[in-house]
């Protein structure tokens, strides 16, 4: 008669496989967070951006000043709100009143060729009739740049508001060479009016 043997683990082994699982899920976990971080933050610039399209949008095609407000929050997060001289639609004021909240944005800041300033609270004021837009680049970040710190550190993000009849996209990187143009003062053309 043949005798049959158990195979057990021993103590041992079993606290070393937990020790792997523990350390590769530790790893796991961190590249995680840091991914959901940036993440949150490329979808608050997007949608900013969107907001920033619709108050073009509005210039043009509405008979009223509005602003767009973007302001930080108590949890040090930006928030932005449309802010209108007259009332509107009550079908639209629901959805262009709503105030949107930008949770990966901790840091703006304006650059307008002469100087760059970090702020707390922009207003953009869409003028009726595409009359006047802003024209600047508005710089946003996850956090605070630190003395001697590369933008490469952080998620950095730019929208150049270069006025009409120009796109509002997000960007990589900055250039202000189109506040130096001739028609930099140059207005939504007449005929739209």
């Amino acid at each position: 008669m043949r005798v049959r043997q158990k195979f057990s683990f021993t103590l041992i082994e079993v606290l070393v496989v937990l020790a792997l699982l523990i350390s590769v899920g530790g790893v796991f976990g961190v590249q995680v967070q840091r991914l959901m971080h940036q993440q949150r933050f490329y979808n608050s610039v997007d949608r900013l951006v969107e907001k920033l399209q619709l108050g073009q949008e509005l210039m043009l095609l509405n008979d009223r000043d509005h602003e767009l407000r973007l302001t930080e929050n108590k949890r040090g997060n930006l928030s932005a709100t449309f802010v209108f001289d007259a009332p509107i639609p009550k079908v639209l004021a629901p959805l262009l009143e709503r105030q949107t909240e930008l949770a990966g944005i901790r840091y703006l800041a304006i650059h307008d060729g002469k100087d760059s300033n970090e702020l707390n609270e922009l207003r953009l004021f869409f003028l009726s009739h595409g009359s006047e837009m802003p024209r600047m680049v508005i710089e946003l970040s996850d956090r605070k740049p630190r003395k001697g710190e590369s933008d490469d550190s952080r998620l950095v993000r730019y929208i150049p508001l270069k006025g009409y009849i120009h796109p509002i996209q997000a960007e990589r990187k900055y250039d202000l060479s189109f506040l130096e143009e001739e028609d930099c003062d140059a207005l939504y053309p007449a005929e739209i009016l």
